[in-house]
């Protein structure tokens, strides 16, 4: 019987060096050890004389930048893809998913991001790592929230 409830060393997050819409095949970055996904909607106010002296708000464009930390193996070839991303500032797919087996059945964020940040860190007590945070960027593939594989992210409309 499979467990409904997971932990987070179940999770799994999902790399393509050259984007989302790239050439190439999602490959598994191991080299994560923890990682948060964070989605907030901006609020969006429309407030009108109506409102009887309350504010009243809508959900606008919904903010993803993930954190995440990086064991530092100066072999691992998901971390080169981060650090490169980083200085050349250009961007890296990512797929922030649930532990399932490919990308297609799990859910979870899948976009573009922009590396933004890339710290190094050298605990005296502790394995070298990077903490890193990224945000989805400018891409030609739009951000996408999946769930078990099905697209439920929700339209702008133009």
């Amino acid at each position: 019987m499979t467990q409904p409830i997971k932990i987070g060393a179940e999770m799994r997050t999902w790399y393509k060096s050259a984007g989302v819409g790239g050439a190439g095949d999602w490959e598994q970055l191991t080299c994560v050890k923890n990682m948060a996904l964070n989605l907030e909607h901006d609020d969006v106010d429309v407030t009108t004389r109506a409102a009887g002296g309350f504010k009243e708000t809508i959900a606008g464009l919904t903010d993803a930048p993930i954190e995440f930390d990086m064991i530092g193996e100066e072999d691992d070839a998901g971390m080169l893809v981060i650090l490169n991303a980083f200085m050349s500032k250009t961007p890296v797919g990512l797929a922030i998913m649930n532990g399932a087996a490919t990308v297609a059945e799990g859910t979870g964020l899948i976009a573009d991001f922009a590396i933004l940040k890339c710290n190094r860190n050298e605990a005296l007590a502790d394995a070298v790592g990077y903490s890193v945070t990224a945000k989805p960027m400018y891409s030609n593939t739009a951000a996408g929230f999946y769930i078990n594989g099905v697209l439920v992210s929700p339209e702008v409309e133009s």
